[in-house]
């Protein structure tokens, strides 16, 4: 389908663009101008502008990326799931990870997920098929998003308590058990004990996968 192609939707279709990059928010507009169907209704840049602007007009389709100055763009996408049940989101970002994916999904606004690396028309034809009812981001995708996630151990580290959650970003910052233990004002059998039930927890034998873990967690933790 190409940009000028219209949708079987008779009526235009209301878009918010919401991305912290005005090039990005001025190309998708400039693009979604040539077409019949698509029109954008207003633009933000941040949580707060977006929240702002969803406060004052109700469109059909906000497109959103995931990572904005003040905070997680999936705060919006929650937003909307409470105070907007018409409007769909269509998520467009730079980090589309499985996290990401399987977040999005919770949010139960989020319809479609695409990278920015995308080309325009799958972006177009995905906002048309969420403006008809189609889930794009469906409960297989994310099915298997959150199956790469158990296999690579990430949600384990949901079942860490406070202190040891605290313990192992010390360890993936490079601190030895007695810097830790100074830095922590607790006792060296302490932080070793901690490190003991980590490695139990999370079924790991070494101090490197204990920093994978937390590497892949934080990874995308500002988009959540």
């Amino acid at each position: 389908m190409s940009l000028t192609d219209v949708s079987t939707v008779t009526d235009s279709i209301s878009i918010v663009l919401i991305d912290d990059h005005p090039i990005v928010r001025s190309g998708i507009s400039t693009l979604m101008s040539l077409t019949n169907d698509l029109n954008v209704v207003g633009e933000a840049e941040s949580v707060e502008t977006a929240i702002e602007l969803l406060g004052q007009v109700d469109p059909d389709i906000a497109v959103l990326d995931l990572r904005l100055p003040d905070g997680p763009g999936l705060d919006v996408a929650r937003w909307i799931a409470e105070n907007r049940r018409r409007t769909r989101c269509v998520v467009l970002t730079s980090v589309p990870t499985d996290r990401a994916i399987v977040a999005a999904y919770e949010t139960g606004a989020v319809m479609a997920f695409l990278a920015k690396e995308a080309d325009i028309d799958p972006l177009l034809d995905s906002i048309r098929q969420v403006a008809q009812g189609h889930a794009l981001l469906d409960a297989f995708t994310v099915r298997d998003a959150s199956a790469r996630l158990d296999e690579y151990g990430v949600h384990q580290l949901d079942a860490l308590g406070e202190r040891e959650l605290k313990i192992a970003q010390l360890v993936a910052a490079g601190l030895s058990d007695t810097q830790i233990a100074e830095q922590l004002h607790v006792s060296l059998s302490t932080v070793r004990n901690a490190l003991s039930s980590m490695y139990s927890k999370l079924s790991i034998e070494r101090r490197t996968q204990l920093v994978r873990l937390v590497w892949l967690a934080r990874s995308d933790s500002d988009i959540l």
